[in-house]
């Protein structure tokens, strides 16, 4: 097997884990709630993953924010809710998909006058949004 196609079984293993098992969850929500706290995050912003959507809920209800899930539909992005003017959003991810890249919703929600304070994922990725680079948050034991 190629490395390339071990490390997505691996991330492919990690992601179902989340979903299967809610103490995962439960533990990688609370650390990234953790880590993006002091923002101040009135929302936070996920992608239409089973895996990021659930991270999100735990951690907007964490932090006691609206979630919004930002989705892309024949090359366009939409949210399930638009954050007024101002807002502080935390983009929040398992794994950003290659489209939109991170960069991608945070342009649609800064043009749309929202604040990117913050951008975390799960694993490693290249990329940034709204000039914030992508911080991985471990899971840990």
């Amino acid at each position: 097997m190629s490395d390339s196609v071990e490390s997505s079984a691996s991330l492919e293993d990690q992601l179902s884990s989340l979903v299967a098992h809610p103490d995962q969850a439960q533990r990688a929500g609370e650390r990234i709630a953790a880590h993006i706290t002091a923002t101040g995050a009135d929302v936070v912003a996920v992608d239409p993953q089973p895996a990021s959507i659930i991270l999100g809920h735990l951690v907007a209800a964490r932090l006691g924010a609206t979630l919004t899930i930002v989705s892309e539909d024949s090359g366009l992005l939409y949210a399930t809710e638009t954050p007024a003017p101002g807002t502080r959003v935390a983009l929040v991810s398992a794994d950003f998909p290659d489209y939109p890249s991170p960069a991608a919703p945070a342009a649609y929600l800064s043009a749309n006058s929202a604040r990117i304070v913050a951008a975390v994922s799960l694993l490693p990725i290249a990329g940034s949004a709204a000039g914030l680079p992508v911080t991985p948050v471990s899971v840990g034991a």
